[in-house]
């Protein structure tokens, strides 16, 4: 996050945001939002690091949820009740999978 100064206000990073549009046109153009989610459910993710790297899971679990909001498949991330998070490594092919049901 950037903060201004003079307003105190917060600002995502540009790098930041670049990779959340990308995602959310990604996850746009598979037209999931006629499924938007707007009861309890749950999911599973397969997430695999392209370099060994340690993560913040609570903030690429934030990340991916405002991702999902964005692009209207979830109309709130309240509504993930249950969830499996499955970590992988492979330097070539860097990517997450996820299931909600």
């Amino acid at each position: 996050m950037q903060i201004d100064r003079r307003s105190g206000r917060h600002y995502p990073l540009q790098a930041w945001s670049d990779w959340r549009d990308g995602v959310v046109t990604q996850l746009r153009s598979q037209d999931l939002r006629r499924q938007s989610i707007d009861s309890p459910c749950n999911a599973v993710i397969h997430y695999t690091s392209g370099d060994k790297r340690r993560r913040d899971l609570p903030g690429l679990l934030d990340a991916l949820w405002h991702c999902l909001e964005r692009a209207e498949v979830l109309v709130d991330d309240r509504w993930i009740v249950n969830l499996k998070f499955v970590s992988f490594y492979d330097a070539g092919r860097p990517n997450v999978k996820m299931w909600l049901f």
